[in-house]
């Protein structure tokens, strides 16, 4: 009796210690799943932060785009105003400007009949007239050059914008997949798990067997 005693405690405690492996592996298992649910949740947390960014990005581009046909118009009226007002003169500004000041000289400094210096005066207010012109196309030109300006510059900061979403939304596609992957591991590791915890049932049952038939031995 003492044999089988002997043989049945041998048998139950290398049972016992065989369950007692299947339930370590089990927990470095539930570690393992543990760690990647952290990583997961890290990589979801970094992706959702992203996708905010690319968000607020989109929500400026939209805003920057609002504004450029406004500008867009303006600067078309503005070359309509311009070319219009340059086929209104017959000579440069600084013809103008010369024929301009001859013909004040003359008036100033020539002797001119009462009819001549009536077509002079003439001649000069139609000068006068021509030079407002140009100093009117000057102004509009810089409001031209002003408007170029801000339509460029608003369409670089659209295009820097737009760099930065394709950036950003590039690592949250990369975030988002080392998620997936850190989820699909654990699915493997939970079926690992799955199975540790079945052998640990399957020994763990065989013990008590033993155990049971070691008390009735007794």
């Amino acid at each position: 009796m003492e044999k089988e005693l002997s043989l049945l405690k041998e048998q139950r405690d290398n049972l016992n210690n065989e369950a007692k492996k299947w339930l370590e592996e089990k927990r470095k298992i539930q570690q393992q799943i543990l760690q990647q649910k952290n990583k997961a949740k890290d990589y979801k947390n970094q992706r959702d932060e992203l996708n905010f960014k690319v968000k607020e990005l989109k929500n400026q581009i939209k805003s920057l785009k609002e504004k450029l046909p406004e500008k867009i118009k303006n600067r078309n009226e503005l070359k309509k105003e311009i070319f219009r007002l340059k086929k209104s003169t017959v000579n440069s500004k600084k013809t103008t400007e010369e024929k301009l000041e001859a013909l004040e000289w003359k008036i100033q400094t020539s002797s001119t009949s009462p009819n001549e210096e009536k077509i002079l005066v003439g001649k000069v207010k139609a000068l006068e007239e021509e030079l407002k012109i140009h100093k009117k196309i000057e102004l509009q030109t810089q409001k031209l050059e002003k408007e170029e300006k801000e339509i460029n510059n608003l369409k670089e900061k659209i295009k820097n914008l737009q760099d930065q979403v394709l950036t950003f939304a590039e690592e949250s596609r990369k975030k988002h997949e080392k998620m997936v992957e850190a989820l699909r591991k654990i699915d493997d590791l939970r079926k690992k798990a799955d199975f540790y915890e079945q052998k640990f049932l399957e020994v763990k049952s065989k013990a008590d067997e033993i155990h049971k038939k070691f008390v009735e031995t007794l």
